[in-house]
This record gives structure tokens, C-alpha cells and sequence, in this order.
């Protein structure tokens, strides 16, 4: 307690089963989330979202996941909990596990279904090799009903406050907003995402990722530090930069050491970023080590 006293507020606290840190989830699940990705015929925005989250929690669970020649066990270094927001309001975790947050260890025996998949690769000699695997999915493709933003940051904000209750030393909650940022009401979604970022631990403030999934074929762009980067005309894109928390110094180190261009005053925004990007832009921002 001592040490992170000295250095309130500096986002030094590492990751660890004994001292976890929070990822939290907004999912738009509105109707202007059926609308196309990109220019992309066969990708959906709402899809995209959930594919994104699920990336996440699965990702996640394999950097917790420690095998040897004769063991699995996983690490619950994560505690998580996704709330969607459309028709309702409401935690996405809760039938799941009757709880409205999860473990990495609990997530990892129980999940909706198995999807499958396939990934095409270049052989190195002209031809192609497919690989199919199945993956989890713990949240559904979903898209109905207007855009509450604010309802969405307001219910995560009380459910970030339970959990620093208990968690006060750790590294303070990251929270992935996964949007077509076209809210409601603005001004509201303002006001909910600046009360949300107030929640803090001893070690620091609540980081709001904004993650913005766009109709537009605008190329992706990841940590921005000016309005500029953004695609030209985009009002919707400059509102959540705005609403974006600015990148700590040291996950701006951080994310350089990554191999990221950062720059001074980045914020924690990203534009049509693929799901690999969003788990990097995720080991940022949580200080994780695989």
C-alpha cells in the first residue's frame, strides 16, 4: 500500500492474480449498428462489434493461461463484464454466470456456443493453405432499438464503482466502448462518459477506449493525438476522440516499446481498428504481459 501511495495516480500498478484489474465492455447494440462495415458486402457493424468482443475475452484468457509439460491452469488476472446498449440497457454477463462480472477461469468453461471458423494463408509457393478452428462466443450479434449511450456508461459506472470497492490498490478499470458513435443525446453521453473516467483506484483514474466501427472506407487509425488524424468530416469520430481519455506517459512508453507510432497528447481512441489491433491496443492499456 505504501509504494502505490507514493505514486497515486501514475498507472504503475502491474497485473496479477493477486491484484487483477477490471475490462469492461460497452457494446452498441442499435439499429445503425445493421448498417454495412465499410465498404465491405459481407460485414456488418454489429457483427463486427461482437466478433471484436469476443476476440477480446478469448484472447484475454489465453495470455491468463499458463501450460507446462504436465499442466493448464489459468490465472485470473482479469476480472471482466460487458454491458450492451440499444432497445435495453443491460449486462450481457449476468444470465451467463449470475454475476455481472466474470473470470477468466469461469469464462473459459462456459460460453454460448462454438463458431466456426477459417483462416487463409499463403503457402509460401504460390498456393494457399486453410486452417479452420472453432471459437467461443459468449456475446451474440444484436442490433435493435436507439442509442443510450448514456445508459450504457451510466450502468458501467456503477458497476466499476462495486468492484474498486474492493480492488483500491489495482490498476484502474479499462473500459472498451465499442460504437458508430451516433448517440442519443450528446450532451448526455458527455456527461455519463465523464462521471465513468471520475472512478478511480489508488493507482489512477478509469481509461475509456473508445472504439469507433464506421460505414466509411476511412483507413484505421490507432491513438491519435490531434482531431486532424481523424477521417475528414467525421463529426462523429471527433466526439469520441473528445470523449477518449488522454494515454497515461508511461502506456504511451508502453505502446511505443509495442512497435505503435504514439504521440505526445495521445488519446485512447481508435477508428475501423481490426480485432488484433483492439487486443494490442488491450496490452497497452492494461500494462499485460503474455
Amino acid at each position: 500500500m505504501e509504494d502505490i501511495q507514493k505514486n497515486i495516480g501514475e498507472y504503475i500498478q502491474r497485473i496479477s492474480s493477486s491484484c487483477p484489474t477490471l475490462i469492461a465492455i460497452a457494446l452498441d447494440q442499435s439499429i445503425s449498428m445493421k448498417e454495412k462495415f465499410g465498404l465491405e458486402l459481407d460485414k456488418y457493424k454489429h457483427e463486427e462489434s461482437a466478433k471484436a468482443a469476443n476476440y477480446i475475452l478469448a484472447t484475454s484468457i489465453d495470455k491468463c493461461t499458463k501450460r507446462t509439460e504436465n499442466e493448464t491452469f489459468i490465472r485470473d488476472r482479469f476480472d471482466f463484464t460487458i454491458v450492451g446498449y440499444g432497445s435495453r440497457v443491460s449486462n450481457l454477463l449476468q444470465e451467463l454466470f449470475n454475476s455481472p462480472f466474470a473470470k477468466p477461469s469461469e469464462l473459459a468453461k462456459s460460453c454460448l456456443r462454438l463458431e466456426s471458423n477459417k483462416e487463409i494463408f499463403d503457402d509460401g509457393e504460390g498456393g494457399e493453405v486453410v486452417e479452420e478452428y472453432q471459437s467461443p462466443v459468449w456475446i451474440e450479434a444484436r442490433a435493435d432499438g436507439s442509442t443510450p449511450m448514456d445508459g450504457g456508461f451510466n450502468l458501467l459506472t456503477s458497476l466499476l464503482e462495486t468492484w474498486v470497492k474492493t480492488h483500491s490498490e489495482s490498476f484502474p478499470p479499462v473500459v472498451f466502448n465499442i460504437t458508430d458513435g451516433i448517440p442519443d443525446d450528446m450532451l448526455k453521453a458527455q456527461m455519463s462518459a465523464n462521471k465513468l473516467k471520475s472512478v478511480r483506484t489508488l493507482d489512477g483514474s478509469a481509461l475509456l477506449f473508445n472504439v469507433h466501427i464506421s460505414s466509411d472506407n476511412a483507413h484505421q487509425v490507432v491513438l491519435p493525438s490531434h482531431q486532424e488524424e481523424l477521417p475528414l468530416g467525421d463529426n462523429y469520430a471527433k466526439f469520441l476522440f473528445d470523449l477518449s481519455s488522454p494515454l497515461p506517459k508511461r502506456l504511451i512508453e508502453r505502446a511505443r516499446l509495442s512497435g505503435l507510432d504514439v504521440k505526445a497528447g495521445a488519446k485512447a481512441f481508435v477508428y475501423n481498428a481490426d480485432p488484433a489491433t483492439l487486443v494490442e491496443i488491450l496490452e497497452v492499456g492494461s500494462q499485460l504481459d503474455s
